[in-house]
Formats: structure tokens, C-alpha cells, sequence
């Protein structure tokens, strides 16, 4: 039998990295050893032929992809709109931060990554994530700034906190918004902390904080056109609401979905680990 020699790369050999596709952004501690082993051309061939298959874009998720960035930035328009429609006053930086920082750069920091976007889809690896974080870092600032303000402007009033479900599921999603942005600074440095927790835990954790940090500000979201703020600035009109609640809520339930999809993938990977 015809036999070929292939070159391992013994550092690159990790227990589960091997279809991980976060980056590690810290440079290698030493020079990568080598090895020679002699294999069958057969199993060489093989060996190719299932590595690193293309990513077939789906046409029906690009197509909703897109639809979830024109709601997003529909909703945000309107939201600053109302913002600036009449007089600014201390608690309107709530609204603008919150649908600035909320719904435009969180939810376009999480589709950044998707690879049926097509605006970034067909970037680097590495640059997607580094939108990523980017979005997700600036928009955690505003996030809290916005938070702040209207819990000051209720102190102001003396003005019970968390009292409409609005209220109690912003205050829930920016509570795990903090540990998510943590976990996503561990997820980012996954190779050099290999040595203490795996990689595909490291990144499974990230996720799945994050979906349900966005789950519970999506509900704030969608909730937020049920507010008497929505209901003042749009002067009650029905047509504004439906459309208001149709743009958040595609918004925020698409932009939920790849995030969901890759929390599932990963709780079958671990489970597939453990039965092995």
C-alpha cells in the first residue's frame, strides 16, 4: 500500500478546540513541535476530505438576517425620533440610550457573528469577533448609563423601582448583561486558560449567560411599547404601536436565534464528550 508522511502539529492538538471557532488572540508560548508519522495514503486522502467543510449560507436565514436589521434600525429611528419630537428632558436619555446601546449595537454586536449576515458575513473570523466585542462593550456602557438614569429620575419622584414587568426584566437583563461581558473576556482568551477550564465550556458559558442576558432584556424591549413614555410620543396612535411592537419583536427574536442554535449545538457536543 502506498504510504504518504503528514506533519502534526502537536499544539494545535487540544481536547475539544478542534471545531472551536473562537479565536485565541494571545501569541503562542513557544515555537510549535513537529512530529513525522507515516499513514496510509487512504487514510490521508480521508483525512482531507473531511476537513474544515465550507459553510453553506442558508438563503432563508440571510434573507431573515436582513429583515432583522432593517427592523432594528426602523425602531431605533422611531425611538430617537420621539426622543427629539418634543422636550428633552432628563429621563429621555432611558429611552435613546437604551435603544441606542440595546437594541442597535447589542443586537448587530450578536449578529456580527453570524455567518448569514451579509454585512459581515464574509469577514475574517478574527474581525467578526472584534466587532463583537466592540458593539457588545460600547453598548454595555450606554446600557448602564441609561439605567442609571431612570433609576435616579424614579428617586427624583419617589417613584417605586421595578414595579411594571418592563421594569423588573430591564432591571434582570442588566444584571446579567455584567457577568456576560466577563465571560465573553474569558471566552476571548479560551487558549491561554485551557489549563483550567476547556475551552468548549469556556465558550458555552459565554453563550448561554448571553442569550439569557438578551432574552430578558428582549422582553423590556418588546414591553417598552406598552409604556405610557410609547404611548405619549406616538399620541396613542394604534398603526405606531402595531408597527413599534412588530419592528422590537423581530428584532430581538431573530437576533436570539444563532446564539440559540449554537447554545443547543454545544449542550450535544458536551453531552456527546461524557457518554464517550
Amino acid at each position: 500500500m502506498t504510504r504518504t508522511t503528514v506533519e502534526i502539529n502537536l499544539d494545535q492538538i487540544h481536547d475539544d478546540e478542534a471545531n472551536d471557532e473562537t479565536a485565541n488572540f494571545l501569541p503562542p508560548a513557544s515555537a510549535p513541535t513537529s512530529v513525522s508519522v507515516t499513514l496510509p495514503k487512504a487514510m490521508a486522502s480521508e483525512d482531507k476530505k473531511h476537513k474544515h467543510k465550507p459553510h453553506t449560507v442558508s438563503p432563508l436565514f440571510q434573507n431573515l438576517t436582513t429583515a432583522a436589521h432593517a427592523c432594528i434600525l426602523l425602531y431605533v429611528t422611531l425611538i430617537i425620533y420621539f426622543c427629539f419630537s418634543g422636550d428633552f428632558q432628563f429621563f429621555t436619555w432611558h429611552p435613546l440610550l437604551l435603544s441606542i446601546g440595546w437594541v442597535f449595537l447589542m443586537s448587530e454586536g450578536i449578529l456580527s457573528l453570524a455567518k448569514d449576515n451579509i454585512l459581515t458575513g464574509t469577514l475574517p473570523k478574527l474581525i467578526r469577533l472584534r466587532l463583537h466585542w466592540i458593539f457588545q462593550t460600547i453598548g454595555l456602557v450606554l446600557i448602564l448609563i441609561g439605567f442609571t438614569v431612570v433609576f435616579l429620575n424614579k428617586n427624583y419622584l419617589n417613584k417605586t423601582h421595578f414595579k411594571s414587568w418592563h421594569g423588573l426584566f430591564g432591571f434582570i437583563g442588566v444584571v446579567c448583561s455584567v457577568p456576560t461581558c466577563l465571560d465573553g473576556i474569558l471566552a476571548l482568551y479560551h487558549g491561554a486558560l485551557r489549563h483550567y477550564i476547556r475551552p468548549r465550556i469556556n465558550k458555552f458559558l459565554h453563550i448561554a449567560s448571553g442569550v439569557a442576558t438578551f432574552v430578558f432584556g428582549g422582553l423590556a424591549l418588546i414591553l417598552s411599547v406598552y409604556t405610557n413614555w410609547f404611548a405619549r410620543h406616538s399620541d396613542n396612535n394604534i398603526l405606531t404601536f402595531v408597527v413599534g411592537l412588530a419592528l422590537v419583536s423581530v428584532a430581538v427574536v431573530w437576533t436570539l436565534v444563532p446564539p440559540a442554535i449554537a447554545c443547543c449545538r454545544h449542550i450535544k457536543g458536551l453531552l456527546e464528550v461524557k457518554t464517550q
